[in-house]
């Protein structure tokens, strides 16, 4: 987790890899949802966010599964 500075100070950027024997067994989607409960009861936050590259549709199904909404999206060129 990256904790923003100033007036980003009460968000916090999430960051996850899981290698490839480990994929499609639910141990991410566990993981993310036990950090971002965590976080908010450890840390003064009330925005937790992350970003998902645009070829990866496995972990935004991940953040979704775990909470998180979709803010936004690249439209591309």
């Amino acid at each position: 987790m990256d904790l923003q500075k100033d007036v980003y100070r009460r968000s916090a950027e999430l960051g996850f890899w899981l290698g490839e024997p480990f994929w499609n067994r639910g141990i991410m989607t566990e993981a993310v949802k036990a950090f971002t409960a965590l976080s908010f009861e450890s840390f003064d936050l009330v925005r937790i966010y992350a970003r998902v590259f645009e070829w990866n549709p496995a972990s935004a199904r991940v953040l979704e599964k775990s909470g998180y909404l979709l803010e936004g999206a690249s439209g591309g060129a």
